[in-house]
């Protein structure tokens, strides 16, 4: 996958290191507003805010996601 010259490097490590953010800290753990979520690298829709939950761990949570957008490893 192309790596996106505009990446920070937080961004790089979640992206193609399978990374993460400290729970509960994350911008959108906690938000509601409705819309599609983006990958942040190569723009393709991810997810759709309808399929968004609040699990109460620490990171956005989602019960779907947009068909064929993501690879399960």
């Amino acid at each position: 996958m192309e790596i996106k010259a505009d990446l920070t490097g937080f961004e790089q490590h979640v992206i193609h290191d399978k990374g993460t953010e400290a729970p509960f800290t994350g911008l959108y753990n906690g938000t509601s507003e409705k819309g599609t979520y983006h990958c942040r690298n190569c723009s393709r829709p991810l997810f759709l805010s309808d399929h968004k939950f609040a699990s109460q761990c620490g990171w956005p949570s989602f019960d779907d996601e947009i068909s064929g957008a993501i690879l399960r490893v």
